[in-house]
């Protein structure tokens, strides 16, 4: 993300595409041009599966302006359940763009 950005044009990614930046820059270019090949990858449907039991009693997928998908949040703590930590600065900096995001939105006194 170039410095020259301001905040309106931030909050028009979406949690995705962050954390793909992170990750890997081809990644966010095929994603963010419509190509999604993980989708029938073993890991993200083992990822998903864990996704799906992991809490269960929590109220799961809060979709924010089809921009942000928080796992849960909970008392002003937002969740994000990932199957791994082996990516672990991409999932802080997703979690850190959904606080700046809800933030811009007037939500204030969030952590993750």
């Amino acid at each position: 993300m170039s410095e020259d950005l301001n905040k309106n044009e931030l909050i028009n990614f979406t949690g995705t595409e962050v954390g793909y930046y992170f990750i890997c820059k081809k990644k966010l270019w095929w994603f963010h041009n419509g190509a999604q090949m993980e989708r029938e990858n073993e890991r993200v449907q083992i990822g998903k599966i864990v996704h799906e039991n992991a809490y269960a009693r929590k109220k799961k997928e809060i979709t924010i302006d089809d921009k942000i998908v928080l796992d849960w949040q909970e008392d002003g703590v937002i969740h994000e359940v990932k199957l791994s930590d082996k990516m672990e600065s991409a999932h802080e900096f997703q979690l850190l763009y959904y606080i700046f995001y809800l933030k811009q939105k007037g939500v204030e006194n969030l952590r993750g």
